[in-house]
């Protein structure tokens, strides 16, 4: 507009040359959780009244940088023991295939052989799922009820990691940034920028950036 104004005699100083420069923010640095940390939340899995079940979510979490929507999805079917992967649906319908580790077949795999409270878990069922807890009059609670055939509420994911957290006595981050630690952890393997944009679900590079 200026260009245009001073070429035909109707302005001859910028205007734009009085405003103040623009202060550029920094790009923002997300908190990770370190390898002690990541640690931590497997250990703490211990003190759940299921075990075997939180940890296994933990580990499968830790493993493949999935939103909250994604888990909240996953079901049974959707993990491949044999390939040691496991299969996403992310945002725009988009689906991706994530590698995990051996330590995280293992977890699922005892998991498949020792149900929750001794219910089979089916290919349709869900990993993040809602159950009941009865508390006694000395203070003691007992799971007793379990629903895999359910997905979990938003909130109900929410209020167990919060409880994750708690249990493994480390400074509180949300579960999203479990997300930024896989990514960082890849980068620093020194992986193709491309693939982890791949493996986040990521539809741009500048997202991954």
């Amino acid at each position: 507009l200026f260009r245009w104004a001073k070429r035909f005699d109707h302005c001859r100083d910028n205007p734009c040359d009085r405003l103040p420069k623009l202060k550029r923010k920094p790009p923002p640095v997300h908190p990770i959780f370190s390898l002690v940390e990541q640690q931590a939340l497997v250990n703490g899995c211990s003190t759940s009244l299921l075990p075997d079940l939180d940890r296994a979510r933990v580990l499968l979490l830790l493993d493949c940088g999935a939103r909250k929507g994604e888990i909240r999805a996953l079901t049974i079917g959707d993990i491949d023991l044999r390939e040691r992967c496991v299969l996403l649906l992310g945002k725009g319908s988009r689906e991706r295939l994530v590698p995990i580790r051996k330590e995280a077949v293992s977890a699922i795999d005892r998991l498949l052989l020792q149900p929750p409270l001794g219910r089979t878990l089916l290919p349709t069922d869900h990993l993040w799922f809602p159950w009941h807890i009865s508390q006694f009059g000395d203070g003691r609670k007992r799971g007793d009820r379990v629903w895999p055939e359910r997905k979990w509420s938003d909130r109900g994911v929410h209020d167990w990691w919060k409880q994750r957290v708690a249990a493994a006595g480390i400074l509180y981050r949300k579960l999203h940034n479990t997300r930024h630690t896989y990514a960082t952890d890849l980068m620093d393997a020194d992986a193709n920028p491309k693939d982890v944009k791949d493996m986040l679900g990521h539809a741009d590079m500048r997202t991954t950036e």
